[in-house]
């Protein structure tokens, strides 16, 4: 979603100005693909797609879910990409940090994130927590990747407990997550009435209580 926030009055920067930008999610199921052999054919595959079109639409930060790819963090094609790691040959998670992308303005000076900025706070293969402390941008990036409904109801209940647990010492988080679940039809301070609404389903429910408990 687009992020707009008035500097002058956040009380974390100096000198007014606006902050731009865009945050987006995505599971990817799997980015595994994009190898040296393909880029030897002259087929880079879906990563290096996915990075020009996350360009094109002028994103800043986009979380992938399912993205099985190795444990730790490299710079490629102008993105800082922090990963998880896998649980064996599934789920993962990736925060992708667009590095020549500018997400505010200052009179003439035009700021992007340096990846000295970025510190990962937690990492496991459904949850990756990156403190993000660049010039007039403090904000703690979340990407989360729920337990589907086939799961048993005790397994995702402790899931989503442990999520919210997890996220409350952090301030002013930014929530990329693919809930595997459903919101709209029951509103509250922490789900509005916008947006796709479609009926409330278990999944949906304990995103929505863990929503309540952050704020």
């Amino acid at each position: 979603h687009p992020g707009r926030i008035d500097t002058e009055g956040s009380g974390r920067a100096q000198g007014g100005g606006v902050i731009d930008f865009v945050a987006a999610s995505f599971n990817a199921r799997s980015m595994k693909e994009d190898t040296a052999a393909s880029r030897r054919r002259g087929c880079p595959g879906r990563a290096a797609a996915m990075r020009r079109q996350v360009r094109e639409r002028g994103i800043l930060l986009m979380g992938v879910q399912e993205a099985r790819t190795p444990e730790g963090a490299r710079a490629v094609d102008g993105f800082l990409v922090i990963s998880t790691g896998p649980c064996g040959q599934n789920l993962g998670c990736e925060l992708w940090i667009d590095l020549e992308a500018v997400y505010a303005r200052v009179g003439n000076a035009e700021f992007t994130v340096p990846p000295k900025d970025c510190v990962v706070v937690h990492s496991d293969p459904r949850l990756l927590l990156v403190r993000i402390t660049a010039p007039r941008l403090r904000c703690t990036a979340v990407v989360a990747h729920a337990p589907h409904s086939g799961r048993p109801l005790e397994e995702r209940r402790t899931w989503w407990k442990a999520l919210a647990r997890a996220l409350q010492p952090h301030p002013d988080l930014l929530l990329m997550i693919d809930a595997n679940g459903r919101l709209g039809t029951v509103v509250s301070e922490a789900v509005g009435p916008g947006g796709y609404a479609q009926d409330e389903d278990s999944n949906g429910s304990l995103f929505h209580h863990a929503l309540q408990q952050l704020q």
